[in-house]
């Protein structure tokens, strides 16, 4: 089914609802058709803007038949694990909130685990028999034991997975910064705002769009513990730097790798930005590692500016860096 399991978990089998029996049949489209949903191929299919639902059956064996409701939408970037099983990722992650029932929704940052559970779980009560039994970064799983062949169960199932997923789908834009960057949404949104394309990523903190020509990004980087411990501002071309096109620049450039076959114009635009961070180009893109968090954050549009003129240089002059 696509999704991220945990450890030591096998992949179920996928149960058709309908195969040789049309009262079966019926009753998904008519459950179909009363939740917005379509039927594709004996699943109960439909998106809530970036969100995509999904119901079928799952055949377990002695377990039994399940119905499974999967919501895959957009990364959050919040590092989410929880559900009702255990992970051996949890207990990685800061911030964890135990939720009625023995459930449990961890994240990176407590702010933003209490306002998931606020905005996306708590408005949609789960029906009796129905549990939440994965969450993360991607999506969210529900699962009930039955074999899909009664009404009122799989209409509920339906009808929960659709209100979470116009809920999930609403979050990026209620999602609160985390901890450190508290009250700094405006100078992110002003730097995606200067980007073409631009757009700001609440949860990561974490800017992309297209500056010159080339998709550039702001992000920031996190610790294990949560904490903020650099800003990449990265430039990937098309094409991308040649293969041999290798450098890495911090405060010392005399054993920087790369850095005696540079072109002197460009070694010129690597010691101008070197006083603030790191240079870092590879065959994919040009990176500049800098502090977290970055304040202003409007401040990493000229180093952007830099990096495109800096891979202008290179591929202008002849040898390795073209």
């Amino acid at each position: 089914d696509g999704r991220p399991r945990k450890d030591g978990e096998s992949a179920p089998r996928f149960a058709a609802p309908a195969v040789g029996n049309p009262r079966v049949d019926a009753l998904w489209r008519r459950v179909a058709e009363g939740t917005a949903l379509r039927l594709e191929e004996g699943r109960l299919v439909g998106e809530a803007g970036a969100v995509r639902l999904v119901l079928e059956r799952e055949d377990r064996g002695r377990e039994g038949r399940f119905l499974v409701a999967t919501l895959d939408g957009p990364e959050l970037g919040l590092d989410l694990d929880g559900g009702t099983r255990g992970s051996f990722r949890r207990s990685a992650r800061p911030a964890t909130l135990r939720r009625a029932g023995g459930g449990y929704l961890a994240g990176r940052d407590a702010r933003q685990v209490e306002a998931f559970a606020r905005e996306v779980l708590a408005p949609v009560p789960l029906p009796r028999g129905v549990q939440l039994v994965d969450v993360h970064d991607g999506g969210l799983r529900l699962e009930q034991r039955d074999g899909g062949v009664r009404r009122a169960p799989l209409m509920a199932l339906a009808k929960a997975g659709r209100l979470l997923a116009e809920q999930l789908d609403a979050f990026p834009a209620l999602c609160p910064l985390p901890g450190p960057f508290a009250g700094e949404a405006a100078g992110w949104e002003a730097l995606a705002a200067e980007l073409q394309e631009g757009r700001f990523l609440r949860g990561p903190v974490r800017v992309e769009g297209r500056l010159g020509g080339a998709a550039v990004s702001v992000a920031t980087e996190w610790t294990p513990e949560g904490q903020p411990i650099r800003t990449v501002a990265a430039v990937r071309p098309e094409p991308p730097p040649a293969p041999s096109a290798h450098l890495l620049a911090g405060p010392s450039l005399r054993d920087a790798p790369g850095w005696g076959e540079l072109p002197a114009t460009a070694k010129e635009l690597v010691e101008a930005l070197r006083a603030d961070g790191t240079l870092r180009i590879d065959g994919r893109a040009l990176l500049f590692g800098m502090p977290a968090p970055l304040r202003p954050p409007r401040r990493a549009l000229g180093t952007l500016r830099r990096l495109l003129e800096l891979l202008r240089t290179l591929r202008g002059e002849r040898g390795p860096y073209r």
